[in-house]
């Protein structure tokens, strides 16, 4: 399988990662809230224009690629010495193929650039009632670091898991 990230940079590729988003807005959030509530809080957070309006703010969006097919996305923030990874989507039909081990290894060679050298791990809050991004994040050698109740969000409570990872980088990135 070839695989590939790029960068979301036209309005096309920001369509395909909204329509990623509801699927995994679904899929992680389903049942937490009720209906009017969850698709505002999709509103905000991960609609088209929530996209552009993040990106603005400096959120990256990676589209990541298998067989030149778009088989999901990454999206984080770098702050001075911190990045948050904010989502790491595969759609359904490319899952169990080790996308996700490769766009880590994809990711840490990126982090392993100079404007990256005082970063030393990634965090990514996650629900905790969302167990199979749970579970993907560990096999991506994630760790629950801390547990936060009612973590509030754009106005709404999440009971979520601080997870971090340390950034991989090669013998020659020490120097």
């Amino acid at each position: 399988m070839k695989f590939d990230v790029m960068p979301v940079a036209t309005e096309k590729q920001i369509e395909e990662v909204e329509a990623a988003a509801a699927d995994a807005w679904q899929e992680c959030y389903a049942g937490m809230y009720p209906e009017g509530q969850f698709q505002e809080m999709f509103e905000e957070m991960r609609s088209k224009e929530a996209l552009r309006r993040l990106m603005r703010e400096g959120h990256i969006y990676y589209m990541v690629l298998a067989d030149n097919q778009f088989a999901g996305y990454l999206s984080f923030r770098y702050s001075g010495s911190h990045v948050f990874l904010y989502s790491l989507y595969v759609k359904p039909g490319f899952r169990k193929k080790g996308i996700s081990r490769k766009v880590m290894e994809q990711f840490d060679k990126m982090l392993s650039g100079e404007e990256f050298r005082h970063v030393r791990k990634l965090t990514m809050w996650v629900p905790r009632t969302y167990h199979q991004g749970v579970n993907v994040l560990r096999h991506l050698d994630f760790q629950v670091t801390k547990e936060v109740d009612n973590h509030i969000v754009k106005g709404y409570p999440l009971n979520e898991y601080v997870m971090e990872r340390r950034i991989k980088r090669s013998q020659a990135d020490h120097g």
